[in-house]
């Protein structure tokens, strides 16, 4: 229909969907990189065991390494049960580390069963949950960073080009038109030039900008489980047992306990050995 008029938001969304099937079409090129296929055999010819190659995988698909996922987790298994007052610590942890403070209008945290899960929302869009969850004689830590859109950066990075694009564009437009004299022919090719211009330019600098901050989350995803599955391990009750014991052993001399008992100190008459001399 070459005679409908398309409204400012309509054009804008034009643009940003013709940019991206253009960068697309010159995008269509083969991703460098080996099939579980080709790793199995290159760990063979290294001299790997082929089930410790595929668990490793396993791993690392679980982990959710791709950078253009929007949600980062990470799980981390602590032996044990949580000793008393272990998630009070972490929350407080945590709150210190995020500069948050629980109030009546955001409840930061909750329960549901016998789990624990703390929640916070960044202004940057990134939503942080920490969960701790009892099961049998073990408890499972996860933590999951989620950024705000989509999983596709770049629809995300061209539409939000095209919205700051679009404004400039219209104004150079009428310079161009107006103020220049060049007429409204010339004026809507400015339009499109521009706008063109900064989807393509400013969609591309932002897909690198979020997928570099996605890939960034990833690692401190990773980062925060460890340092929380750390504390809750070294606080937990048969860490603290095991080092107590380890504590009370080394109170004692073993030099003396294989000491003829004449080798013993005779002080403290009342608490030494009675002996009946013949």
């Amino acid at each position: 229909m070459p005679d409908r008029t398309y409204s400012e938001a309509e054009v804008a969304a034009i643009f940003a969907r013709a940019a991206e099937r253009e960068q697309a079409a010159h995008s269509r090129e083969p991703v460098a990189g080996l099939t579980l296929a080709e790793v199995e055999h290159a760990a063979r010819e290294a001299g790997l065991d082929v089930a410790s190659v595929r668990a490793a995988a396993a791993e690392v698909d679980a982990r959710g390494v791709r950078a253009s996922s929007r949600i980062a987790v990470a799980e981390r298994w602590i032996e044990g049960p949580m000793a008393q007052g272990a998630w009070e610590d972490t929350v407080a942890s945590l709150r210190r580390e995020f500069g948050t403070s629980s109030s009546w209008w955001e409840k930061e945290t909750s329960s549901f069963g016998e789990a624990e899960e703390w929640t916070h929302s960044a202004a940057s869009g990134v939503r942080t949950t920490v969960t701790l969850s009892p099961r049998e004689d073990r408890t499972l830590l996860r933590v999951q960073k989620e950024d705000a859109g989509t999983d596709n950066e770049r629809v995300i990075a061209h539409a939000i080009a095209a919205v700051f694009s679009f404004p400039v564009a219209m104004l150079l437009g009428a310079f161009v038109a107006e103020v220049l004299g060049m007429g409204d022919a010339a004026g809507i090719a400015a339009v499109v030039l521009v706008t063109a211009l900064g989807v393509i330019g400013g969609g591309s600098w932002l897909t690198g900008y979020v997928r570099s901050r996605r890939k960034r989350m990833i690692g401190e995803t990773e980062s925060l489980a460890d340092r929380i599955a750390q504390h809750l391990t070294d606080t937990s009750p048969a860490q603290v047992d095991q080092e107590g014991q380890t504590s009370a052993n080394s109170l004692l001399d073993a030099s003396l306990l294989d000491a003829p008992l004449e080798a013993a100190p005779a002080s403290g008459g009342a608490r030494g050995p009675n002996r009946a001399r013949s």
